[in-house]
């Protein structure tokens, strides 16, 4: 490549990276204006409730912090063949209290036997946690959010099955209002979030995760009403 074509490169890329600097400038000068406030306060000394808030906000910024730099490092993945039953129930565990507490019930669908992927397992389930976190959050009262394990070859886009013929498709699916056209269309966008405190950060890992396992994670909405999110892993053993 030349000089002059790296240059052009450079400038195609240089709105995108200046957008998304301004995101993250603003993102973290939100919590750190309501820091600076507080502070200001504690010095007259009013009311000590300032250190609960002020926690509050550096647990968000550090937070910030951690997604951004997992979408920006490199990957060093360590991959090991891990039952898919395994990885939905460990899941599933985690948010068993918190589910209760809401009045949601969380279901594992029937497993097919010995269906395993070959997956790092710390990041899976960094992925499935975000995901069954998000289905929670949108699912009412009295609601039921699914988790499901599955051979397929659809659902991808053209060509994408011809690598190994057939796919691992991890599933979640919610009760909730439902995604909006634009809604789907956004979804894993850096800083796009229809959350009042949220980043958008958290799904944009999570498909860069499902990119280096050399799979994807698709999000839609279910015909019966709510959303359905899939992750799709290579079946390596085919």
């Amino acid at each position: 490549m030349s000089h002059e074509t790296n240059a052009v490169a450079h400038r195609a890329d240089a709105p995108g990276i200046a957008r998304l600097a301004a995101e993250i400038a603003h993102e973290i000068r939100n919590p750190l204006t309501v820091l600076l406030g507080f502070v200001q306060l504690m010095k007259r000394g009013t009311d000590p409730r300032c250190l609960d808030v002020m926690e509050s906000e550096l647990t968000r910024l550090a937070a910030l912090v951690d997604d951004f730099l997992q979408l920006a490092r490199p990957a060093d993945l360590r991959l090991k063949p891990i039952p898919a039953e395994q990885l939905l129930r460990e899941t599933a565990a985690l948010f068993a209290e918190r589910a209760q507490a809401q009045g949601v019930t969380v279901r594992l669908r029937p497993l097919p036997p010995g269906l395993c992927l070959d997956a790092d397992e710390p990041r899976v389930k960094q992925v499935l946690v975000n995901v069954v976190k998000n289905a929670l959050e949108a699912t009412p009262r009295g609601g039921t959010v699914e988790l499901e394990a599955a051979l397929s070859d659809g659902d991808l886009r053209p060509g994408e099955a011809a690598a190994y013929g057939e796919w691992i498709r991890l599933a979640v699916y919610d009760e909730g209002a439902g995604l909006t056209d634009e809604q789907l269309a956004r979804a894993g966008e850096p800083f796009y979030t229809t959350k009042e405190r949220g980043t958008g950060l958290g799904l944009a890992v999570c498909r860069r995760i499902m990119a280096e396992h050399g799979g994807r994670l698709a999000i839609g909405r279910r015909p019966e009403g709510g959303t359905q999110v899939f992750l799709f892993f290579p079946n390596k053993e085919k």
